[in-house]
Order: structure tokens, then C-alpha cells, then sequence
């Protein structure tokens, strides 16, 4: 299966959310932001509205794709997924600061 533009896709859609759920608290004072919250939402305001709509649209067509896997298969597994490396794997009050996805009731430590 083709993942191209994956990585893309993921690095757009991530920075929108820290946008639209940082957005007032990066303008009271930035430096309330952890550096990764930060540069997330540094990044994301640096992009324009035809890399939301590409990566929105990428992510319709890998979604897509991938649900054809489970006419054949009714499990898939992967080898593991992707983390950022942290110096501490305890949460810090900056962490409070970063958006959560839909629906997450609780942040994993890393």
C-alpha cells in the first residue's frame, strides 16, 4: 500500500490542531508553550489554507485506501508508532497546554 504524503499529511493536520487549540494562549504569551507545542503552532500558523485542504484531502484518499484492506483482512498489524523522544517521561504543566485529539480522555506518557 502506497503511503506517500503520509508524513506530510500528518505534520499539517497536527499543527492545525495546536492552532485551533493554542491559538489564545500562544497570543496571551507564547513562552507558556512548551518548545514542542511551540513549534507546532509556529508551524501551523506559517502554513497557508492550500496545505490544510491538500492535507485534509490526502487524508480522505490514505483513509480511503485503507479501509480497502479490510475486505481482504480482518486485522492489521504494525510494528509500532511513531514518537517524539522526550527528556522525562513525567508531564509538565506546559504539557496541559498542548491539544488533545477528539474524544482522548487521557494523555500517554512517553
Amino acid at each position: 500500500m502506497d503511503f506517500d504524503g503520509a508524513h506530510r499529511c500528518f505534520d499539517v493536520l497536527r499543527a492545525e490542531a495546536f492552532v485551533a487549540g493554542l491559538q489564545k494562549a500562544y497570543e496571551t504569551d507564547p513562552d507558556l508553550l512548551g518548545p514542542n507545542p511551540r513549534a507546532n503552532y509556529e508551524m501551523g500558523i506559517g502554513m497557508g489554507l492550500a496545505d490544510c485542504v491538500r492535507a485534509h484531502a490526502d487524508q480522505t484518499r490514505l483513509f480511503r485506501r485503507f479501509q480497502t484492506l479490510f475486505h481482504r483482512y480482518d486485522v492489521i498489524l504494525s510494528p509500532r508508532l511513531a514518537r517524539s523522544r522526550r527528556s522525562s517521561s513525567r508531564p509538565t504543566k506546559r504539557d496541559a497546554l498542548s491539544p488533545m485529539p477528539p474524544g482522548c480522555t487521557h494523555r500517554m506518557s512517553t
